[in-house]
């Protein structure tokens, strides 16, 4: 699944960097945005505006999750029901 959209960045903020192998001496950027309206002429992009593509894929879930996925299944029987 692919996700278009543009966002207007409304401010940016200076921040520490948090990644905790960095020794607290770099700095980065935050930035404040809100949604914008999509405009597909390329020459009508406002200077505040970003247009972001998102792409999503579905992934197996991780072995431990898949056991208990297939246990729980396992578990599960149907029960009958009584004909009138």
């Amino acid at each position: 699944m692919q996700v278009d959209l543009s966002v207007k960045i409304k401010g940016t903020e200076l921040d520490d960097a948090r990644c905790a192998m960095e020794t607290g001496e770099l700095n980065s950027e935050r930035f404040f945005v809100t949604f914008s309206s999509h405009s597909d002429a390329v020459d009508k992009r406002r200077a505040d505006e970003v247009r972001i593509s998102l792409t999503f894929k579905a992934c197996d879930p991780p072995e431990g999750v898949q056991r208990i996925i297939e246990e729980y299944t396992r578990t599960i029987a149907p029960l009958p029901t009584q004909a009138d």
